[in-house]
């Protein structure tokens, strides 16, 4: 038969994410006993509390964190690519900004200010009836 010492430290070599507490649970030892034997042995007594990970990137979530590791992931996330309807080109910016846009009733969407004013232009032009000659 193993001895608590043995028994204890094949948990924390099978199952290195449980805490010392689990592992007198099991063992039915003490904590105390438990955390001096695996600092004897120079296993780590403390156990990382596993926050889940990130939804762009897959790393360890820090306390705190929800769904994204840091803010470079979120805003990864959070944009959306839409193409300029005056040029054509593609642009990315903020869910937030393109919704806030729709929501306001914009009709259409451009990559830059100087499409904005030419695409207004157009559509105004566009938009007012032709005097046709008849002749």
């Amino acid at each position: 038969m193993a001895t608590t010492r043995e028994r204890i430290k094949t948990l924390r070599a099978n199952n290195p994410n449980l805490p010392a507490a689990r592992i007198a649970e099991f063992l039915s030892v003490s904590r105390e006993r438990v955390r001096q034997i695996l600092v004897a042995e120079g296993l780590p007594t403390k156990v990382k509390p596993y926050y889940g990970d990130c939804k762009i990137c897959g790393e360890n979530l820090g306390a705190g964190r929800k769904i994204y590791c840091s803010t470079a992931c979120r805003s990864v996330d959070c944009r959306i690519s839409f193409r300029c309807d005056y040029c054509g080109k593609t642009k990315e910016v903020l869910q937030s900004v393109y919704r806030g846009q729709k929501k306001r009733g914009y009709k259409f969407m451009y990559c830059s200010v100087s499409c904005r004013n030419f695409g207004k232009w157009n559509v105004m032009r566009l938009s007012q009836p032709v005097a046709v000659n008849v002749s």
